[in-house]
């Protein structure tokens, strides 16, 4: 197994006991790898350096992005998002992940659009608002203060 993100070996000792099952039951090596690891295993340390030198050139040639930030202008924003139904909301709201992995915080960066749109739920005098008013609450509490 290759990650080639060298950092990503919080889950080290998972993988490794997995490929350790999978090694004794198919009665194969099995071997697991990070980064530059790979390269070394097979002799190649050149070849993860011309791999490094190729992603910088690449990540220097992409294109620039628009910045996403929903809280440059929190009325439009609202007003816009304010269309969406409701069972859109309710699954990025519920989104564990938008939120740990901080996609939430990046594209709401100081949360004031949510806000707005936690107003606008509270006003709303139906059961499905009263819920993701709930939950965003408690997501907003959790995440922006």
């Amino acid at each position: 197994m290759y990650f080639i993100d060298d950092t990503l070996d919080k889950n080290k000792n998972y993988y490794s006991s997995q490929l350790k099952g999978l090694a004794k039951f198919y009665k194969v090596s099995l071997k697991l790898f990070y980064g530059r690891e790979l390269f070394d295993y097979f002799n190649k340390p050149k070849m993860w350096e011309y791999i490094l030198i190729w992603l910088k050139q690449w990540k220097k040639e992409l294109p620039e992005f628009p910045e996403i930030d929903f809280d440059s202008n929190p009325n439009a924003s609202c007003k816009e998002l304010k269309k969406l139904e409701l069972r859109f909301w309710r699954k990025i709201i519920d989104n564990k992940e938008l939120w740990e992995e901080g996609i939430i915080q990046t594209i709401f960066k100081r949360g004031e659009t949510l806000k707005k749109m936690l107003e606008f739920f509270k006003q709303q005098k139906s059961v499905p608002y009263e819920e993701l008013s709930k939950i965003l609450e408690e997501k907003m509490k959790k995440y922006y203060n």
